[in-house]
């Protein structure tokens, strides 16, 4: 059991607190435990030392002083440092009487271990959890039991992005993290295990930034329909296994490659609790490369409830996709990942079973 920490998940008023749900209030109402802004997650700083049986006191030019909290000495917190450390994911930023800052300059304060269980979850616990599955699924199922409000939108579009990740720390899948980090863009991203493997320093940017993991398979054999039962679940819970040890999360979606399903592959993602997650819009961006085409593949045709394929593998795509989430950006759709768009749909996944469009 938790008997120590700090659970969130992002657009819900309500966080689990010592072991107890608690609603977070501050100065100006009812404020939202885990909100995401540029990018990133941001706690109600007060709100939170307060579950927390602690405080926050205000000094002067930007500083904070958080007490009280986890038997820790006060902690300063400025835009940028905690204790004067500095580290760039130590932010704060203020809305009205609210102040926010990201879960890691929290967690540093507060002398707590921080970890994403899943797409949406912040956890700060004593016991640091990654490495340890289940406990993790243990606090992914506390915080996904927190309510939480669906953005408000014309509709809603998943987009997914399949047989990444590609390049380094500058390398294509990274500019498409930036890209849609500065839309406020969520997305699923089904990587193939091999390609983890050559490809592996941004990992820890899926969860924070509220993308969800997704499973291409370990080496994206051409006729894995095809394949024995074993060889199918090989290819599966293995790439689980190497993905959750770059991100302390296992995915939470497959897709099997080409898209095609058979009865024995439906089997062994029912065995390993995982919804198999296809298509409604093709942008067929592998084959054409061609920035302009995609863009309007995604434009024309894509909707409420849609399910948009693409590769994070080469240049175009992430011009045309960029492109195509501004013009329906302002038309005013949102992009989510699939499990916020099953959510917001009130559809539950069925571990095993296929979804080309997810409506209500």
């Amino acid at each position: 059991m938790l008997s120590g920490g700090l659970l969130l998940r992002a657009g819900s008023d309500y966080a689990v607190a010592n072991a107890s749900r608690v609603q977070l209030l501050g100065a100006d109402g009812k404020l939202i435990a885990a909100k995401a802004a540029d990018g990133y997650y941001w706690l109600p700083l007060r709100a939170c030392a307060e579950a927390l049986g602690g405080g926050v006191d205000s000094g002067t030019d930007g500083v904070y002083t958080l007490r009280g909290v986890n038997h820790m000495e006060p902690a300063a917190l400025a835009d940028g440092t905690v204790n004067g450390k500095a580290d760039g994911a130590y932010r704060i930023r203020q809305e009205g009487q609210a102040v926010y800052v990201t879960p890691q300059a929290f967690a540093a304060a507060a002398g707590y271990a921080l970890c994403f269980p899943a797409q949406g979850q912040i956890a700060l616990t004593r016991p640091v959890l990654y490495g340890y599955a289940d406990q993790t699924a243990y606090i992914s199922a506390l915080c996904g039991g927190l309510p939480t409000k669906e953005p408000d939108a014309k509709g809603y579009i998943a987009l997914t992005f399949d047989d990444g990740p590609t390049g380094g720390k500058t390398g294509l899948t990274v500019r498409l993290l930036d890209g849609l980090k500065a839309r406020g863009a969520h997305a699923t991203f089904f990587m193939c295990g091999y390609r983890v493997k050559d490809f592996h320093t941004h990992m820890e940017r899926y969860l924070a930034e509220g993308h969800e993991l997704g499973n291409h398979t370990m080496d994206h054999p051409l006729k894995f329909a095809r394949l024995g039962a074993d060889s199918i679940r090989q290819q599966v819970a293995s790439n689980n296994d190497l993905i959750r040890s770059y991100t302390g999360a296992a995915p939470t979606v497959m897709r099997p490659v080409g898209g095609a399903v058979s009865d024995t592959v439906r089997a062994q993602m029912k065995a390993l609790g995982m919804p198999v997650i296809n298509w409604s819009v093709d942008t067929l961006d592998w084959k054409y490369r061609d920035a302009a085409r995609i863009k309007k593949a995604i434009v024309n045709n894509a909707r409420d409830g849609d399910i948009v394929l693409m590769h994070d593998l080469h240049q175009p795509t992430l011009d045309g996709v960029l492109a195509a989430i501004d013009e329906l950006q302002a038309r005013g759709y949102a992009f989510v990942t699939v499990s916020e768009l099953a959510e917001i749909k009130g559809v539950t996944l069925q571990p095993g079973k296929v979804y080309t469009k997810i409506t209500a």
